[in-house]
């Protein structure tokens, strides 16, 4: 009577489908696995993008905070006006064949605390020096002593030509003096970066008109700020955001001390020189939006680049002075933010083009080179009305 059993070759069999089995799971495992460190990967990146997106439109809706009633006449004096309001918009640097800017666009944003809100008690403050003396108490209300200004408080100092923005060092309550560090945070006219290599060219200028010639601006750290004509007050926030480029990497930026560079990135991120807000941003268009009376609808305007950095939605040019009167006098109604990011590269390569949609002053961008070739692209758009941004006293 035969054995019941397996021969050597039955056996074989059943091990190599045993194996087969395993290895088809692993695989499966394998692939799971992967997808889901990729889509947690996706999911991060989207977030990056939108919470860098939400910050930046959270700020531009309190820009001017406090900086508003700083323009008042009370301050300036009754002959002279305010050249920032909160916002500056900067314009980027390359023009398409159709006269259109394909670059990446910037703004200066900064808020500040009306309680603060003074003006100089000697005649005149120059850059150079270190101590301001205020025109009254620091904090008229405080019993216990306490000042509302604080060592390594922003504060900023405006005339009718250009503004100064100081990094706090020493409060001196009883004689109402601030001790300054000795460079600036930021001062008009002064933001000047260019990054002329990689796929998008990158140059952001500070336009700040003169107020007798809009069309020659004089730099912060160079005027006379006089007791008449200038105010004083403590910033809440102070940024500039822009795109910058790290190791053929691009960054949404915001720089909140320049400490006197052009170019607060050129020692790579770091703490509030060059603080990154989302990785894989590739584009920022920002636009202006102003109603039209004449035909009831919305005429837009965008950065361009040139000393005459904005463009209307006919892209007819017309010059920066043209557009800053309308941010000045309360007349910007709605502001338009599209971020464009990527959120990863494509394992295959797939035999087709991506493009980023026009948006603001940009024609669309054929992803066609390294580093974006086989991206997935993300954009998001946003168009709102600014809180208290541009509010004329």
């Amino acid at each position: 009577m035969r054995e019941k059993g397996m021969s050597l070759a039955e056996l074989l069999v059943v091990m190599f489908i045993f194996v087969l089995i395993g290895m088809a799971l692993v695989s499966a495992m394998v692939f799971h696995q992967r997808s889901f460190l990729q889509e947690n990967k996706r999911v991060m990146i989207k977030s990056q993008i939108r919470t860098a997106f939400l910050d930046l439109q959270e700020k531009i809706s309190q820009a001017g905070s406090a900086i508003n009633v700083a323009g008042a006449r009370s301050f300036m004096g009754a002959n002279t006006s305010a050249p920032f309001r909160g916002i500056i918009p900067l314009n980027s640097g390359q023009f398409s064949s159709s006269g259109r800017d394909t670059d990446p666009d910037g703004i200066i944003i900064a808020y500040g605390d009306v309680r603060t809100l003074t003006r100089i008690s000697n005649s005149s403050w120059y850059p150079t020096n270190t101590t301001i003396v205020l025109d009254k108490v620091i904090n008229p209300v405080s019993t216990t002593g306490e000042s509302l200004w604080q060592v390594n408080d922003i504060g900023m100092i405006m005339s009718k030509d250009g503004f100064y923005i100081f990094k706090v060092t020493g409060v001196n309550a009883s004689s109402n003096t601030l001790t300054l560090r000795r460079t600036p945070v930021y001062y008009s006219g002064e933001f000047q970066y260019s990054d002329s290599g990689g796929q998008i060219k990158l140059s952001y200028r500070d336009f700040i008109p003169n107020y007798l010639d809009p069309t020659n601006p004089t730099a912060g750290n160079v005027l006379t700020y006089s007791r008449n004509g200038s105010a004083v007050v403590k910033l809440n926030f102070f940024g500039i955001y822009f795109i910058g480029r790290f190791n053929n990497e691009y960054y949404l930026v915001v720089s909140m001390d320049t400490q006197g560079n052009s170019n607060p990135c050129s020692s790579g991120l770091q703490a509030e020189l060059c603080v990154p807000l989302a990785k894989n941003i590739v584009d920022l268009q920002i636009e202006y939006l102003v109603p039209d009376t004449t035909t009831g609808t919305m005429d837009m305007y965008c950065t361009s680049s040139s000393s005459d950095p904005m463009v209307n939605n006919v892209y007819s040019n017309p010059p920066f002075t043209t557009l800053y009167p309308l941010i000045l006098t309360k007349q910007i109604k709605g502001i338009r933010i599209t971020i464009s990011g990527v959120t990863e590269r494509f394992r295959e390569k797939y035999n087709r083009t991506f493009v980023l949609t026009a948006a603001g002053d940009r024609d669309a961008i054929s992803i066609a080179t390294d580093p974006w070739t086989h991206m997935k692209l993300i954009q998001l758009t946003s168009t709102f009305t600014p809180r208290s941004a541009f509010s004329v006293y």
